[in-house]
């Protein structure tokens, strides 16, 4: 899931398959370390862990692992345009994005697990707000590649753009939701860390206006 129109992956020397691999590696670690260790996060005996347990558990884990990799894909570049540093994350968000868009995809099948586990009827808003950013997800993931954006042109850009800052949206209206319900700390990280993501894209494209005018 590339999340900006340019094409970064020829600016760093050594192999993306590398840095692939460790990305998409780490991303299935994070995960099943997540599942090993649901019992002690849940503070009950593994024997004791239910369906509802662990599908509940797992609806929150992976949406936090998966908004921490859209975090990480939204700030790539415009750390590297604040700092010059960050040059890596950079030229691997690609990779990042896409490994974002699996683990969205797998917090979709715990959504559909709840639902039939629990026979709650979800409320039409959240069909079609949830569901449309499961959909530009996976839009975003199915076009990450050099040929799309070739075709697409201006377009693949502006779909792009459009679509993470609409899945940033939807992920932080829930974590705020909690956040006001729970009062965890936890989810003050999580928003602040979201606030910080939008905050740096929007100072670069301040910077870059101010540059064009000067």
């Amino acid at each position: 899931m590339k999340l900006h129109y340019r094409d970064d992956s020829h600016l760093y020397g050594w192999s993306s398959a590398f840095g692939r691999n460790i990305i998409f590696t780490l991303t299935l670690i994070a995960l099943g370390l997540s599942i090993f260790f649901q019992d002690k996060a849940l503070g009950l005996a593994f024997a004791d862990v239910s369906a509802a347990d662990h599908i509940g558990y797992m609806l929150r884990v992976t949406a936090r692992i998966a908004f921490f990799l859209l975090l990480l894909a939204m700030i790539a570049r415009p750390i590297r345009q604040l700092t010059g540093m960050g040059g890596e994350l950079l030229r691997h968000r690609r990779y990042i994005g896409l490994s974002m868009a699996f683990v969205h995809t797998v917090h979709f099948g715990y959504v559909v697990a709840f639902v039939q586990n629990s026979g709650q009827a979800l409320e039409l808003v959240t069909i079609i707000g949830g569901g449309l950013a499961f959909f530009l997800t996976w839009v975003m993931a199915l076009t990450s590649n050099n040929t799309s954006q070739r075709v697409l042109g201006i377009w693949w850009g502006r779909l792009h753009t459009f679509s993470i800052y609409y899945v940033w949206l939807i992920f932080m209206n829930t974590f705020i939701g909690v956040l006001l319900t729970e009062s965890n700390v936890l989810y003050i990280g999580i928003v602040a860390a979201g606030l910080v993501a939008v905050s740096l894209r929007i100072a670069v494209r301040v910077t870059q206006r101010f540059k064009r005018t000067a």
